[in-house]
């Protein structure tokens, strides 16, 4: 009996058929079962993959999200097999922040979720040696990240991105205020 206390597996009831269906089945392919033995023969040690595979049908263990929906996948399309990933802090120059830029877009265009730390960018107002005089800060920045997070998400949903600034950061407060206002 499955721990949800079911008469019937947890995926045959509605709410469980339809996480399934939206979230890790690879299109109309395959159902539960199928997944359920898809994720556990990616385990080289057959008796692990089969406990992994029967965890899943009675609702005792999950692998994350992305992991369940690209495990098996490989030659099909390309899938991440982590939820999240931590970039790095770009550093203070347009090259660096349009590479991290595009390494957070070719992760959301596999699923994956990422965050970053803005605190090396200079402050709004601070001195630029280019036509703008002067730094829009990280604030404008996040914008940028934020709108590849929208525009670059996988089946019809936003990327996760989270953003972090260090508290003493001269920009903290207006970021704090993004951070609360922006919906």
């Amino acid at each position: 009996m499955s721990n949800t206390n079911l008469k019937e597996y947890w995926y045959n009831e509605p709410v469980g058929r339809e996480i399934v269906t939206k979230k890790y089945l690879h299109e109309d392919e395959e159902d539960a079962e199928d997944l359920f033995t898809r994720v556990g023969g990616i385990f080289p040690d057959q008796s692990f993959g089969e406990d992994i595979e029967q965890a899943m049908y009675d609702a005792d263990f999950f692998l994350a999200g992305r992991p369940l929906y690209a495990a098996g996948s490989e030659g099909k399309f390309k899938a991440s097999y982590s939820n999240c990933y931590i970039l790095p802090c770009p550093e203070d120059s347009i090259e660096s922040i349009n590479e991290v830029a595009g390494q957070a877009a070719r992760i959301y265009s596999y699923g994956g979720g990422c965050g970053l730390n803005l605190s090396k960018l200079r402050p709004n107002g601070a001195i630029v040696g280019n036509s703008a005089r002067s730094s829009t800060g990280p604030c404008s920045f996040m914008r940028i990240y934020d709108s590849y997070a929208t525009n670059i998400g996988s089946n019809n949903r936003r990327a996760a991105l989270l953003i972090g600034l260090n508290c003493d950061h001269p920009d903290i407060e207006e970021f704090l205020q993004v951070k609360q206002n922006d919906t």
